[in-house]
């Protein structure tokens, strides 16, 4: 268990009246690796070109499609249904044709 999740731990078990003081310190220092990670894609997203911003999002956005694709039976049904693949999503522009899952769907599936 590494210093920080056995401090956050220890401190959860303390009295609010002794607690209460530690949230003055900085959430850089009590959120963790994920929050200072957020903070690091943050600070680069502010500095690179909108090229590189369309890419970034275009690669996310094919994980994500491909993911739900790959691992789940509902939006493989879906997608199928649709007759879309995701690998039709080359380009922003082509996100637009990514079927829109809604609650109702699942339903059917």
């Amino acid at each position: 268990m590494n210093l920080r999740l056995a401090a956050k731990n220890t401190i959860a078990l303390l009295p609010e009246a002794i607690s209460r003081p530690l949230v003055h310190v900085p959430f850089s220092m009590r959120l963790g690796p994920a929050y200072n990670e957020s903070q690091n894609l943050i600070r680069q997203h502010e500095t690179i070109g909108l090229e590189e911003k369309k890419a970034w999002i275009l690669s996310r956005l094919k994980f994500i499609v491909h993911f739900a694709y790959e691992n789940s039976i509902a939006y493989r049904a879906i997608y199928e249904r649709a007759k879309y693949h995701p690998d039709k999503l080359k380009n922003l522009s082509y996100f637009a044709d990514v079927p829109i899952v809604k609650k109702v769907r699942f339903a059917r599936v």
